[in-house]
């Protein structure tokens, strides 16, 4: 499936800055996302984790071909995250060489996906910017055309019909989405449009190009995370949202 397992158009991009300090990953969740990277990286080269190593050592060619530490073995265990950004060198982390050498790999890194995955709470400004992140004709879903600064900038959108439609759509972008909108009823108290972004995801989640995309074994794992997420979220007041909560991803 040419390019589509390890190349992701970023949606909402990595943790902003000026929350990341405030939120504390799932180690879970760590684990996942690095071990999708390394899958893609190792998609898109062809290449063994020994290999890797050899490729990006920042070791002397003699030396790292006598000894190897392994670590290509720790990214594809999810045990270590790679380091990103520049060194205090000036050399480039090596999520950035890879990435330059394979682009489209640092996305899986990077991706709005694992924040929104992830069981720790996410303020309104945080979902504005995975909103306002996305490719225009979706943004236009759900942000109006306002003043950065405007208090109210959330469009007033169907949410049955879009989630509805979009559970169908296999694609790891609109499970972004979905995801997203599960977080944001999550922040508002929305319970109605919990109901329906979890049922989504849960359709959403086993399509076969997801599948593909993530991997089987991440695919499995992050389903089990949500499930354990929503087995018992505390509806009240809805009938139809009991049901939800033993149900499988």
């Amino acid at each position: 499936m040419d390019n589509a397992y390890y190349c992701l158009q970023e949606i909402g991009g990595a943790v902003p800055k000026k929350t990341a300090s405030r939120y504390v990953e799932d180690p879970v969740i760590r684990s996942m996302r690095v071990r999708t990277w390394f899958r893609a990286v190792m998609l898109a080269s062809g290449l063994t984790p020994a290999q890797l190593e050899r490729e990006f050592s920042e070791k002397e060619p003699a030396r790292a071909a006598s000894a190897r530490s392994c670590i290509w073995d720790k990214y594809r265990r999810g045990e270590v995250v790679p380091r990103s950004g520049s060194m205090s060198s000036g050399r480039l982390g090596l999520v950035e060489r890879v990435e330059r050498r394979y682009p489209g790999t640092a996305a899986w890194l990077n991706s709005a996906l694992w924040r929104l995955a992830d069981k720790a709470p996410m303020e309104i400004s945080e979902l504005r910017r995975v909103y306002d992140g996305m490719p225009k004709p979706i943004r236009a879903l759900f942000l109006v055309d306002c003043a950065p600064r405007a208090l109210f900038w959330r469009q007033q959108s169907d949410v049955e019909e879009l989630c509805t439609h979009l559970a169908h759509v296999d694609r790891v972008e609109v499970l972004i989405i979905l995801l997203a909108l599960a977080k944001e009823a999550e922040t508002i108290q929305d319970q109605r449009q919990h109901v329906l972004a979890v049922k989504a995801v849960r359709t959403n989640i086993l399509g076969s190009i997801i599948t593909e995309s993530l991997g089987k074994e991440v695919r499995n794992d992050i389903s089990i995370y949500l499930n354990r997420r929503w087995q018992a979220p505390g509806y009240f007041g809805l009938g139809v949202c009991e049901e939800l909560a033993d149900r499988p991803c």
